[in-house]
């Protein structure tokens, strides 16, 4: 690929991950990643109950994403204002303080080959990794 071609479907990536999520469609995020692909993230360690708070592999990330998804609340109102990539990385905040109000601050990066996810590292800002570690996770 080229590097418009790169960042065109870096677009792609960032558009139908966060509509997976949106309309809870485990098939259409899972497509994103790639077969041998890598999550980290504290909360891999609170939902799994791990110490190292990484998943490998798609068969894991179905789990994973399963418990997310089983909530039954679409991920549709983080507050996000755009994206920046160089159609091999990406990267998005979901900043603390929003126009509308708080919300739960992380950070998304994503390495990609050809259009595909296959390391996606979640960072969490203190206020988030705290309420993660004393309450329990909320969505």
């Amino acid at each position: 690929m080229t590097k418009t071609q790169d960042v065109l479907a870096a677009e792609k990536v960032y558009e139908q991950w966060a509509d997976g999520f949106a309309t809870l469609d485990i098939e259409k995020i899972l497509a994103l990643y790639a077969r041998d692909a890598v999550l980290e993230s504290p909360l891999v360690n609170a939902l799994l109950k791990t110490e190292e708070g990484i998943v490998r592999g798609k068969d894991n990330l179905r789990h994973f994403f399963g418990l997310i998804l089983s909530s039954g609340t679409p991920l549709t109102d983080r507050h996000k204002e755009c994206f920046f990539t160089d159609g091999k990385r990406m990267i998005w905040e979901y900043p603390r303080v929003t126009p509308t109000g708080g919300q739960m601050e992380m950070c998304e990066v994503m390495h990609l080959d050809d259009g595909l996810i296959t390391v996606h590292r979640i960072y969490w800002g203190w206020a988030s990794a705290r309420k993660l570690f004393t309450v329990g996770y909320v969505g």
